[in-house]
């Protein structure tokens, strides 16, 4: 029966497996560190943080729309022609400021990038599960779950 833990790569999973080493075995701790390559997203959405904001860029661009049709009665051009330059300049100026903030936000989810490791540990008895757990809870871990319902491994 297995339990398997992921962990952020940090001291704490280093301190919970010298804890997990003095109360099970060496050879049933399995230690698998994941990829660290990041894919980019391919969804793109109003809503989607890593992508174009777009409802961003279409809020900035109504106001400056509006605001280049009330200013429009009082300038040569009218409230039209105003309104559009607003348009085209509220979407320049989204657009750019949605730049520069997704490129601050890439750099510092590159500063700081985060790597997850899997822990697969083989127990014997209940009793074995409850230490694990408790030790594995103790330092953290981003999610536990058991094995051993429903799982026929080799």
């Amino acid at each position: 029966m297995y339990i398997v833990s992921v962990f952020g790569h940090s001291l704490s999973l280093e301190l919970a497996l010298q804890d997990l080493e003095g109360v099970i075995p060496n050879q049933r701790i399995l230690a698998i560190p994941l990829d660290k390559e990041m894919y980019p997203v391919k969804i793109n959405h109003p809503y989607n943080h890593e992508g174009l904001n777009l409802f961003f860029v279409s809020c900035l661009s109504s106001i400056t729309m509006l605001l280049g049709v009330i200013y429009g009665f009082i300038l040569y051009w009218g409230p039209i022609i105003w309104g559009m330059i607003g348009l085209a300049g509220g979407a320049c100026t989204g657009l750019i400021l949605q730049k520069v903030v997704q490129k601050r936000k890439q750099l510092e989810l590159n500063r700081s990038e985060r790597f997850d490791v899997i822990i697969i540990i083989r127990y014997e008895s209940q009793q074995e599960s409850n230490i694990i757990r408790s030790i594995l809870s103790e330092y953290s871990a981003l999610s536990i779950t058991d094995m051993n319902k429903g799982f026929s491994g080799a």
